[in-house]
């Protein structure tokens, strides 16, 4: 594969199960993991179009945003945001096990240790999700909406908007 070539090819198959609002995907601070993907892949058409879905929360469940919506303990209470593992603690009972987070990601072949640490990240999402419960995401889901609208907002009264030389007139185009 060229470059091109790989990011079409990740587009055709990522693009429409990322992108359909209808299938829940769950993650854990997911703009990061957004923030990521556009680093390591800033030609693949879906991951620009994946941070706009992500950051309005269509189709997508931040599980951290949810225990802080919907788990009550100390340090949740405290405003404390909890990491993975001390999430799984206080809602699952049991830490993760990290041992291969810091290891070398970018060597080939992954280890066994590395594939089953990857593995166990990604399905003790869907565990949690389960625990914390719907109600949870859709408070999480709220305050990102109300937090994104109050942004966007404060963007549309932008002093630069409506000068000369963006976008013609003065005049505002909406009466």
């Amino acid at each position: 594969f060229t470059g091109v070539q790989a990011s079409d090819e990740l587009d055709r198959l990522l693009g429409p199960l990322l992108l359909r609002h209808d299938i829940l995907k769950v993650g854990f601070q997911l703009t990061q993991d957004v923030k990521m993907l556009l680093q390591s892949f800033p030609d693949v058409t879906c991951f620009r179009a994946l941070s706009r879905v992500v950051s309005e929360a269509r189709g997508f469940a931040d599980i951290q945003d949810m225990a802080q919506a919907g788990v009550s303990s100390p340090a949740v209470r405290a405003g404390q945001q909890l990491g993975l593992s001390r999430t799984c603690e206080v809602v699952l009972g049991a830490k993760l096990c990290k041992d291969a987070q810091t290891s070398d990601w970018s060597r080939r072949p992954l280890t066994p240790q590395q594939i089953r640490y990857a593995a166990t990240d990604a399905s003790v999402l869907v565990e949690l999700y389960s625990r914390i419960g719907a109600d949870a995401a859709e408070k999480a889901r709220e305050k990102l909406l109300a937090k994104s609208t109050k942004k966007k907002g404060k963007r549309r009264w932008s002093p630069r908007r409506g000068r000369r030389g963006r976008g013609g007139s003065s005049r505002s185009r909406n009466p």
